[in-house]
C-alpha cells in the first residue's frame, strides 16, 4: 500500500523523531499487533513486563485516504472492529506503560522503508 505522504515529509518526521525523542534507554519494549496468538493489548500491559508497547502498524494514511491499521487478526479496521483498542491503550497508559503507534512510509524511489513511532 502506498501512503501518499511526500518523501520530504517522511524524511522530516524520521529525523524529528530520531533527534528530539526522549531516550528510553533501559526500557523493555515489546512489538505488539502482528501475531493473533500474542494475547490482547490489555493483557500484555497487565503483565507488567514492558515499559513500552509498540503497536504495529498503521499501513494506510494521508492524501485523503481512510487510515487503516493492520493488527493481524486482533481486529479489522475496515469493519470498525478496532474501536476497543482505544480502551486498551488507556488502560496501558494508566498502568504507566507508554504506548506508541508505528506507521510505515514507503519511499519507492529510494527503495527504503521508513518506520516511525508516534506517541499516543
Amino acid at each position: 500500500m502506498r501512503s501518499g505522504i511526500p518523501h520530504a515529509v517522511c524524511l522530516f518526521l524520521w529525523i524529528s523523531v530520531t533527534l528530539f525523542s526522549k531516550s528510553n534507554a533501559g526500557s523493555l519494549v515489546v512489538y505488539w499487533g502482528q501475531n493473533a496468538d500474542e494475547g490482547s493489548l490489555t493483557s500484555t500491559c497487565r503483565r507488567g513486563r514492558f515499559q513500552i508497547v509498540n503497536i504495529a502498524f498503521l499501513s494506510t494514511f494521508g492524501n485523503g485516504t481512510q487510515p487503516q491499521i493492520n493488527l493481524a487478526g486482533h481486529c479489522d479496521s475496515s469493519s470498525n472492529s478496532c474501536k476497543r483498542l482505544g480502551q486498551s491503550i488507556k488502560k496501558c497508559q494508566r498502568r504507566g506503560t507508554k504506548v506508541y503507534l508505528e506507521f510505515i512510509c514507503f519511499v519507492p524511489f529510494y527503495y527504503l522503508l521508513l518506520s516511525f513511532l508516534i506517541f499516543l
